[in-house]
């Protein structure tokens, strides 16, 4: 009986017409999402900054190293302002039309002091990846305190011994050989002694 009676209902409902409803609403298309721009390109090589110092164009040379970096070397003619004092020491920055090239150890640094400067007004700004070392090698040239070592004298040194041969690195570098007692490699006595 029950089952009779669900049949029958199930029959008068499939049978009738759906009810009329309103036509659903098309979607309203969303806004235009305009791209991210993508962040600009600061980062020029030692060729680029050789050829921007070769244009004639001024260029002005900030060394943000720390005090112990600039002391075993520069680039000559450089503005000296660490890094975490150049928001601060900006009246000692040229016009903000002036075309900048900032520069640390390897580029890291100078890379987010080079954006900073641009959010700040200075749209000429550069960041020269490979530091200090790029410079050089691009030809610019490189001052070097005399009597300094390049290995100050307060270096880490580590020896590895063995058969005879002892090899003695300072800063992480290869400095020396030795074997049996006499010298097989390493970097110039100027290198180790600054002299």
């Amino acid at each position: 009986m029950i089952r009779s009676t669900l049949k029958s209902l199930a029959r008068k409902v499939v049978g009738r017409p759906a009810p009329a409803s309103a036509p659903e609403p098309a979607p309203r298309p969303l806004p235009p999402v305009a791209p991210t721009p993508e962040p600009p390109d600061v980062d020029v090589d030692g060729d680029r900054a050789a050829a921007m110092r070769a244009d004639g164009a001024p260029l002005f040379l900030l060394d943000i190293r720390e005090p112990g970096e600039i002391a075993h070397a520069y680039a000559a003619g450089a503005t000296l302002i660490p890094m975490n004092q150049v928001p601060s020491r900006t009246t000692e920055l040229p016009a903000k039309d002036a075309r900048i090239l900032v520069y640390c150890a390897a580029g890291a640094r100078s890379h987010g002091v080079a954006h900073w400067l641009r959010e700040q007004g200075w749209a000429d700004t550069w960041s020269l990846m490979g530091g200090l070392s790029a410079w050089g090698a691009g030809g610019g040239e490189v001052v070097r305190p005399a009597g300094r070592p390049k290995f100050p004298l307060a270096s880490r040194v580590r020896v590895a011994e063995g058969a005879g041969t002892v090899q003695a690195y300072a800063d992480g570098r290869y400095v020396v050989g030795l074997a049996d007692g006499r010298r097989i490699g390493g970097l110039a006595e100027d290198a180790i002694s600054g002299g």
